[in-house]
């Protein structure tokens, strides 16, 4: 519904139900739903069951982990409820009110805890916060979420890992000199230990979007900037080019040939 009242007193009814019944892992998801039906509208009281989900994480429950990976249903795209019929559509404003309120909050919360499960479950909504921000969203203050996006790609693996990958592609893509000072001390260090199969979170979607970083980074910044890390990324994408899945050799060959005439210009 459309109307504050109405759906505030919808709220109230549906999350009374919730009293006394634990912090299992059906309560999680009844949060989640509401969580995304409320924050797609703009509502404020959308917050509040972010901020429980956040507190779920925050204060390792059992269920943090299934709190963390809920973030993708608050904020992705659903054929089966709360959609566009339902008035589940997401304007840039909400999502741009979600990123500004959520985002420095898992940033104080990351660099304010000592447990690495919970660092590591920050870093899951962290990533399916960004995976689902227009690049208009993204880019505001990106220089802030950077370091936890190269925390994510060191501990997530699989969709996430790629995600974050991604993520850091973009800004290289948009704003090289943001990342100018990381780009060889961390970027392509991680970009290359993600190319390798031997290692289980490097899916072939982790390897074809470090292979994307790889190939690009070439383009964005001139040779004195990465030529000491030349040798190091030739060697991994020799490498890859011998993967098992034809797509990822096929990356692997143009990044290759883009790092093999570095400087040539």
């Amino acid at each position: 519904t459309k109307d504050t009242k109405q759906r505030s007193t919808l709220t109230q009814a549906v999350l009374q139900h919730t009293n006394g019944a634990g912090q299992g892992a059906s309560v999680v998801l009844l949060y989640q739903w509401v969580a995304r039906a409320l924050v797609s509208c703009n509502d404020k009281s959308g917050y509040d069951c972010v901020r429980w989900l956040l507190d779920q994480i925050k204060q390792a429950s059992p269920h943090a982990a299934i709190a963390a990976e809920g973030f993708n249903i608050i904020l992705g795209e659903h054929d089966w409820a709360v959609t566009p019929s339902t008035h589940g559509v997401f304007k840039v404003l909400a999502k741009q009110r979600f990123y500004s309120t959520v985002v420095p909050e898992l940033t104080t919360g990351f660099q304010s805890t000592s447990d690495d499960s919970v660092k590591s479950n920050l870093l899951v909504v962290l990533t399916n916060a960004v995976r689902h921000m227009p690049k208009s969203v993204l880019m505001n203050g990106i220089e802030n979420v950077v370091p936890l996006l190269l925390s994510a790609i060191r501990l997530t693996s699989g969709n996430l890992k790629a995600a974050s990958i991604r993520t850091i592609t973009l800004v290289v893509l948009e704003t090289p000199e943001t990342l100018r000072d990381e780009i060889t001390t961390s970027i392509i260090p991680l970009a290359i230990a993600s190319t390798t199969q031997s290692n289980a979170a490097n899916t072939v979607d982790v390897r074809q979007a470090a292979l994307g970083a790889l190939s690009l980074i070439p383009e964005k910044y001139p040779y004195p900037v990465v030529h000491t890390a030349r040798r190091d990324v030739l060697r991994a994408l020799a490498g890859a080019r011998d993967d098992r899945k034809r797509l990822v050799r096929q990356d692997a060959v143009k990044a290759y040939n883009k790092w093999l005439n570095l400087g040539e210009d």
